[in-house]
């Protein structure tokens, strides 16, 4: 259970402190939709925080025991993580003026 939390707090985290860190990026640079991190490295670091977390959430599985029950809770983790990613991320990016839909 420690290691499930560890994986959604490394994730989750790691995604809040990265926008904080673009966000004032772009205030510092005077235009919203200039400056920042760059792209490769925003998304770059958006998959090592995922493939981190997700390594995380796969070894705290160990006591569910067969393979295709730990890859199912994992599985539904990742959805979940998935779709959280994209909410935020979409709410982020509007939200601030980035970019519009």
């Amino acid at each position: 259970m420690k290691r499930t939390i560890l994986a959604w707090t490394i994730f989750l985290g790691g995604f809040g402190a990265e926008m904080a860190i673009d966000h004032m990026l772009r205030i510092l640079d005077g235009n919203v939709s200039t400056g920042g991190i760059p792209e490769p490295l925003w998304f770059f670091i958006q998959i090592a925080l995922a493939a981190a977390a997700l390594w995380l959430a796969f070894t705290a599985t160990q006591t569910l025991g067969a393979l295709w029950r730990r890859l199912l809770a994992v599985g539904a983790q990742a959805a979940v993580g998935f779709f959280l990613y994209i909410f935020i991320g979409l709410y982020y990016v509007v939200g601030t003026g980035i970019d519009s839909l």
